[in-house]
This record gives C-alpha cells, sequence and structure tokens, in this order.
C-alpha cells in the first residue's frame, strides 16, 4: 500500500514538474511577479570539487534574485551528492532554498 501510495505522488509532482517546468525556468535573473508556484524533480545529482582551490556550486530548486508577494515551491530530490576532495576545495550544494544560495 505504501510503495503505491508513493509512486502516485512521484508521478503527480512529475506531471506538475512538466507542466510549470517554463516558469521555473523564466524567474532565473532578478523576476517580479506577484506569484511564484515552483515544482523541482531531480532524480539523481552529483556535486564535485576535485582539486587544490577546486569550487563547485549547485542549486537544485532554488528560488533567488525574485521579488513576489506569493511563492509555492516544491523540490523533490532522490539521490543528492556532495563531495570536496583536495586541499583548500570546496563543493555547495542548495536544494530546495528560497532567498539565499551558497
Amino acid at each position: 500500500m505504501t510503495s503505491k501510495f508513493k509512486i502516485a505522488a512521484v508521478a503527480t509532482v512529475l506531471v506538475i514538474a512538466t507542466a510549470t517546468g517554463a516558469l521555473a525556468q523564466a524567474q532565473q535573473g532578478g523576476v517580479r511577479v506577484g506569484v511564484i508556484d515552483q515544482t523541482t524533480v531531480a532524480d539523481q545529482s552529483t556535486n564535485v570539487a576535485l582539486g587544490r582551490y577546486a569550487k563547485a556550486r549547485q542549486a537544485i530548486g532554488a528560488v533567488q534574485g525574485v521579488r513576489a508577494g506569493y511563492i509555492k515551491q516544491v523540490t523533490v530530490s532522490r539521490r543528492a551528492t556532495n563531495l570536496a576532495v583536495g586541499d583548500r576545495a570546496a563543493a555547495c550544494q542548495t536544494i530546495g532554498t528560497i532567498g539565499r544560495v551558497c
């Protein structure tokens, strides 16, 4: 019963994500709107920084630079990996954040 519920929930989210994908892309770069509804689905994401002074940044479902009266955000991430290897290496991964990201 639980697995059927999970499958139905994921399928619903995928349909919503497909329908709202254009809005998620359009909001980049400081948009002013009254209402934002964003749905992000990430099945598998990897963020890696290797080597000396290496830096990697990844933002999944992050809303930044937006002025809105109302923001509704749903982010589903199944597997997310964040790895930094090396002298002063830095890897930053932000998932489902409204406002400032790393």
